[in-house]
């Protein structure tokens, strides 16, 4: 997939955001139990 970085970088981005959140939750997670 050779789509240039500008358009990697845009469909990375949900994908970041996704992990980022995912990883807070199970942060959040661990602190309760």
């Amino acid at each position: 997939m050779r789509l240039g970085e500008g358009s990697g970088a845009v469909a990375a981005v949900p994908l970041v955001r996704s992990a980022a959140l995912l990883l807070a939750d199970v942060a959040l997670l661990s602190d309760l139990t």
